[in-house]
């Protein structure tokens, strides 16, 4: 990235494509074996993958966005959503500063004309809506040479699941790329017996390919030879490796003598970046591994076999998954939770009141104090943890809260003042 950008600038357009299960073509596949795309996902990731490669090609050489000199993108595969792309695309320096009138054609943001454009109406309906921003009469280019594109207030609106929504609603999208990956997708149903048809002639081209071909496609071939009704492990030698044998490979069990074994055996630390993207089954499977490798030196029941594993990543990149809620909550406490979290981190960071020399006096917001008390221990310990003499056997009332404190002292008159309260018998 920096060495592109040393030598054509930086990124001009930042485009996102998003998998989606409704393809016609992931249908087509699993349907004849009546199951759901959560089925196969290596149907889905392989289908994701070619309308992504047809996706680049369009944009280089169909020169939607002006010149393309160069692009990069990366594929994220997240826990919670569907395989997507982000693209970074450079243009040729004479494309670089479109006026507003180019930006216009290339990028819009509010709802079509549903009876004018209905196939556009459509697909924006389908695909390009999200959560609520501002009206922008007419697009601008702010002071950070940022474009804040048109979204009119012209009464326009879009009906789903019984919510009307505006053009405040809709995501930024390009006519012409929706149109052709959507719509022309969604249109382009050949009948069944044209589908046999070609599939017989590319299987029999495969099957006996002229020379030419079979030095030229040979790599290719091989690589794609696992798609099709037989089974992977009765394919042709030429077909050194596939997502069944591999699967096996990386699940063989580890043995004493080999080298990972005894490399991990001397390892002291693990570190493990974004673990926020890996399911909780591999966190299992390192754990039994590692629990495995070292039971001999009597770490079995020793988490990750009594290696230090340190998991990073920016936890809040996740959201909160609340069942059937909506997409945003009421403005005034979505604003009133945003500026609690901002005072919050501050506080944690150490930015509130700067500049200061590393102290400072930090005024607690009105709603987190506790003002009539005359012992604060047990105060807070009586805000925290109401009925406490009732409940200290419900270990899901004492697991719900938690007291933090700056320093071990307050922590062990926290601590004994609860332990007082409770009878002598449970201590």
């Amino acid at each position: 990235m920096a060495l592109i950008s040393a030598q054509l600038g930086f990124p001009y357009l930042f485009v996102t494509f998003t998998c989606n299960l409704n393809w016609p073509k992931i249908q087509r596949l699993i349907k004849p074996m009546s199951l759901i795309a959560q089925n196969r996902l290596d149907m889905v990731s392989r289908v994701f993958k070619l309308k992504l490669d047809n996706l680049l090609t369009n944009l280089k050489k169909n020169q939607i966005f002006r010149r393309v000199v160069a692009y990069i993108y990366t594929i994220e595969l997240q826990k919670r959503g569907l395989p997507h792309a982000h693209i970074m695309l450079f243009l040729h320096s004479s494309n670089k500063y479109p006026s507003v009138k180019d930006i216009n054609r290339m990028i819009l943001a509010e709802i079509p004309d549903q009876h004018e454009e209905a196939t556009l109406y459509d697909c924006v309906k389908n695909h390009m809506l999200r959560g609520p921003c501002g009206f922008q009469l007419v697009t601008i280019v702010n002071q950070e040479e940022y474009a804040v594109y048109k979204r009119r207030d012209d009464s326009k609106f879009i009906e789903k699941n019984g919510v009307f929504l505006d053009n405040c609603h809709i995501v930024t999208y390009n006519l012409e790329l929706l149109l052709r990956i959507t719509a022309s997708l969604e249109t382009k149903e050949n009948d069944q017996q044209t589908q046999s048809k070609c599939i017989d002639e590319v299987t029999l081209m495969q099957s006996y390919p002229p020379r030419a071909l079979d030095r030229r496609f040979k790599e290719d071939w091989a690589r794609d030879a696992g798609e099709g009704p037989r089974v992977l492990m009765s394919l042709r030698p030429i077909v050194k490796e596939s997502m069944f044998t591999t699967w096996f490979k990386a699940n063989e069990m580890f043995h004493e003598g080999s080298k990972l074994a005894k490399l991990l055996k001397v390892t002291k630390l693990i570190i493990w970046d974004e673990v926020l993207m890996a399911h909780k089954f591999c966190f299992e499977a390192l754990d039994k591994a590692l629990r495995d490798i070292m039971s001999f030196m009597n770490a079995k029941e020793t988490p990750f076999g009594g290696k230090v594993v340190v998991f990073g990543g920016d936890f809040k990149q996740i959201l909160p998954v609340i069942p059937r809620g909506s997409h945003i909550g009421d403005h005034k406490e979505v604003s009133s939770l945003k500026k609690f979290s901002e005072w919050l981190l501050c506080v944690v960071n150490g930015k509130l009141l700067e500049p200061n020399d590393g102290y400072a006096e930090i005024e607690i917001l009105e709603g987190l104090l506790i003002k009539e008390f005359t012992d604060p221990i047990e105060a807070i310990v009586r805000v925290t943890y109401p009925g406490l003499l009732k409940q200290h056997n419900n270990a899901d009332f004492l697991k719900s809260k938690a007291i933090l404190a700056s320093n071990i002292d307050s922590v062990d008159k926290i601590n004994e003042y609860v332990l007082s309260l409770l009878p002598d018998d449970e201590k």
